[in-house]
């Protein structure tokens, strides 16, 4: 069985846990547990001082998805929960390690059994945090990593029990001959391996992770692109419950846009359409961000919800809005139609074409402007033939 060793102890020069310092939206302590969970951990042993709210909430995560957690406050409380044949996942406190960058390198597939994962002192001058990657020799400094059998680490309860836990299992693993394996200078030179020294490095670093994981705006699309913009932003400051937040709010204001538009106030009630479609999509493509970054489709129900109404209740708005007595058939018919073959163009299969149908916030923008000006059935009729042309030609040229 796998274990990881992790510690929330060490502090920044401003006082705060390095372990519990926010990074794109979760906590470094949170990175590292789902790194454990990546490297095959199924135990996570959390030295503190005292497990406060996040520590805790934390734990719950790590058993409800079947795992064990044990916060403990000493070396013997940690040598007593080690099992003989365990292998150990040791993390130095407040390092940070990409997980893209940990699937992608070499040493994921070998994994080995005992490993003190190294850099050269190249990387040491670069990052300018020398006393934060312990220097093992001349040659090696450690990058905050190793993997070693849990009765080697056992040794730790012969040292005083007030000594660095991570720091003296390092030094235990290199005694008793756990080989170094050596990482690429770049894993720390370009932030894919740092300690959460500061919140401004951390800043700094979060920024990168957010932009590699997130999708590329694409202005065919102004307002999609817009709320790209807003998703990341949100991820950035950390908001939480960002993603239930933005769906019930995009659904509370597309509803009540259309029981305007049914209610013979056409242009503000498709106005609150876009404003709500607008919402939803941001809500959307945090969701996506936050499944690139941790893996983990939480909300995935509230997400498919959404999906759904951001097709069904514009178009009911809209029929609202163009006949709301429902007294003539055609009128009925031209906007169901016209929102169908904008979604079929949207699924055409180059970007900027896909993303400027997929804009549901720019069309009823577009229509409420129409409405205003007593044009509205023009103009979804022009909408919809311009999707069924743009859709004929691509079929052609295809």
């Amino acid at each position: 069985m796998r274990t990881a060793v992790l510690a929330a102890l060490k502090r920044t020069d401003r006082g705060e846990l390095r372990a519990l310092l926010p990074l794109a939206g979760r906590s470094v302590l949170g990175w590292q547990i789902d790194l454990a969970r990546d490297l095959g951990c199924t135990r996570i042993i959390c030295l503190c001082e005292a497990p406060g709210s996040e520590i805790l909430e934390l734990q719950q995560e790590t058993e409800a998805l079947g795992g064990e957690f044990h916060a403990v406050r000493g070396n013997m409380q940690l040598v007593s929960l080690l099992r003989a044949d365990d292998q150990l996942v040791v993390l130095l406190d407040g390092v940070v390690i990409d997980r893209g960058f940990w699937s992608a390198s070499e040493f994921s597939a070998e994994r080995p059994g005992k490993a003190v994962y190294t850099c050269s002192p190249k990387s040491e001058q670069r990052t300018g945090l020398p006393q934060d990657f312990e220097r093992i020799d001349a040659e090696r400094i450690w990058c905050g990593l190793l993997t070693m059998r849990a009765d080697t680490a056992q040794k730790l309860s012969e040292l005083p029990p007030d000594s660095d836990a991570i720091s003296s299992l390092l030094r235990i693993a290199l005694q008793s001959g756990v080989k170094g394996v050596a990482l690429p200078d770049e894993a720390v030179s370009d932030g894919s391996i740092l300690v959460a020294s500061s919140q401004e490095l951390l800043l700094q670093r979060q920024k990168v992770i957010i932009a590699n994981s997130a999708v590329t705006p694409e202005w065919a699309g102004p307002l999609l692109a817009v709320s790209i913009l807003a998703g990341r932003w949100m991820e950035q400051i950390g908001v939480r419950q960002g993603v239930l937040t933005g769906a019930a709010i995009g659904v509370l204001l597309m509803t009540l846009g259309t029981v305007l538009a049914w209610g013979g106030t056409g242009a503000a009630g498709l106005a609150l359409v876009a404003v709500g479609a607008f919402c939803g999509s941001t809500a959307s493509f945090l969701f996506y961000l936050k499944v690139r970054l941790f893996r983990k489709a939480e909300h995935s129900l509230a997400i498919a919800v959404l999906q759904t109404a951001l097709d069904v209740i514009p178009a009911v708005a809209l029929v609202g809005a163009v006949n709301p007595a429902l007294n003539r058939v055609e009128l009925i018919a031209l906007p169901l139609m016209s929102i169908g073959l904008i979604k079929l163009a949207s699924n055409a299969e180059q970007p900027a074409v896909r993303t400027f149908w997929n804009d549901r916030a720019l069309q009823f923008c577009v229509l409420a402007a129409a409405a205003a000006g007593n044009v509205l059935v023009e103009a979804v009729a022009v909408l919809g033939l311009t999707a069924l042309g743009h859709k004929l030609l691509l079929s052609r040229r295809n």
